[in-house]
């Protein structure tokens, strides 16, 4: 099970409350308005969470899903679901001396962090996979872990956030919110005039 986040817009009790004379037109403004919020507002959470993130672009890439509101159903979801990423998919340098860890961060704003304690240093590795190639990852040792009759320990690796936390957290949607709602009701008030000038003209 991985993590999800939603994001709901819904503009018809705004537009109740400021255009009740206009029920027979009211759905259809609301579904364009709730629509044209919904397209900028994904578009401005993966711009946020790319100036926000050192996450790859590959594995971002695609990962808010829209579902359009319609006539029927006037509310318009914005979701993203996924497992914590492994570090690696994040900004990393490997090792470049015997005992320097790998380093790695996730936030633009700060540097890479040294991983691992001394004797037990991150390392950047490619784990293989029967099924395929496997991926590189970002590991290390665990101490006393040796298994009986194997000399080397067990390897456990590094994850980051996941796509819902960073689009879900302060740093993106939270600091996005308010500019949303207001685009929302911005667009229902534009919608609504203009419906408004064409009955009267």
């Amino acid at each position: 099970m991985g993590e999800s986040i939603e994001v709901y817009l819904d503009g018809l009790e705004e537009l109740k409350r400021d255009f009740s004379k206009l029920r027979v037109s009211a759905p259809e403004i609301v579904k364009m308005a709730v629509n044209e919020t919904a397209i900028k507002a994904r578009q401005d959470l993966y711009k946020k969470a790319d100036s926000t993130y050192k996450v790859k672009k590959t594995k971002f890439n695609k990962s808010l899903k829209l579902n359009k509101a319609s006539v029927s159903s006037l509310t318009a979801t914005i979701h993203t679901k996924g497992r914590p990423l492994a570090l690696s998919a994040f900004e990393y340098r490997r090792h470049t001396k015997a005992g320097r860890a790998a380093k790695a961060h996730q936030l633009q704003s700060t540097r890479p962090v040294q991983l691992g304690k001394p004797g037990y240093r991150a390392f950047v590795a490619r784990m293989q996979n029967a099924k395929g190639p496997g991926h590189i990852g970002i590991f290390v040792r665990i101490k006393g872990s040796q298994m009986e009759n194997k000399k080397k320990e067990q390897i456990k690796e590094f994850y980051g956030s996941g796509v819902p936390v960073m689009i879900g957290g302060e740093r993106v949607y939270g600091s996005l919110k308010k500019q949303i709602e207001d685009e929302l009701k911005y667009s229902l008030r534009r919608h609504a005039e203009r419906i408004l000038n064409s009955m009267e003209g």
